[in-house]
């Protein structure tokens, strides 16, 4: 993969996974771009995923892409799974590093002023995998239902194997919709349908 280790984003024991933030020199270049690898198993240890990714010997297949996230597994190490998003962005780090949170109750006015402004000033290439599915650029081997309102996939976290970690992402056609604040009445016989 050729990355080298720049910081621990996040370890988090309870879900088994550790990720952190990577560098790659860009071919042909001398300019690097950012990636941040996600792995998941039995706790961690920083030295662990140092090892893992920076490792000469480790032979990983590329299993799953679509856009800038691609999912790998290791032939030395059965049973762990790696998922790479590259080049990764300032909003990618951020999914994968500690944040305080908070409960925030979301009224139509809180929608309008603050959520919808945040959906609307995201730039095209962090939802170039939504459209990579619905436009059947990408996860074709994922599919499981696809009619004139909706294109649903399985998430490629799932390990093909046991049907209790399986869940499937519907994506609705209609682009306009962008969260359940914007289902309208057109909307209830497709999702009945579903």
């Amino acid at each position: 993969l050729g990355l080298r280790f720049e910081r621990l984003l996040g370890n988090d024991a309870e879900s088994h996974r550790i990720s952190g933030l990577f560098a790659r020199r860009v071919a042909g270049t001398s300019e690097t771009e950012r990636a941040v690898v996600v792995a998941a198993k039995a706790p961690w240890t920083e030295a662990e995923l140092r090892g893992l990714v920076e490792g000469s010997t480790n032979e990983l297949i590329e299993e799953h892409r679509n856009d800038k996230f691609s999912k790998h597994s290791g032939l030395a190490h059965t049973g762990i799974s790696l998922s790479l998003i590259c080049p990764a962005n300032d909003l990618d780090v951020a999914k994968y590093t500690p944040q305080e949170t908070f409960v925030v109750r979301e009224t139509p006015r809180v929608y309008r002023d603050v959520t919808l402004p945040y959906i609307q000033s995201l730039p095209a290439q962090q939802t170039a995998w939504v459209h990579a599915i619905l436009e059947g650029r990408a996860e074709a081997e994922a599919l499981v239902h696809e009619d004139s309102h909706f294109v649903v996939v399985r998430d490629s976290k799932w390990d093909g194997l046991d049907l209790r970690g399986l869940y499937v992402l519907a994506i609705f056609r209609d682009t306009s919709v962008r969260s359940v604040r914007d289902l309208r009445a057109k909307h209830a016989a497709p999702l009945k349908n579903l």
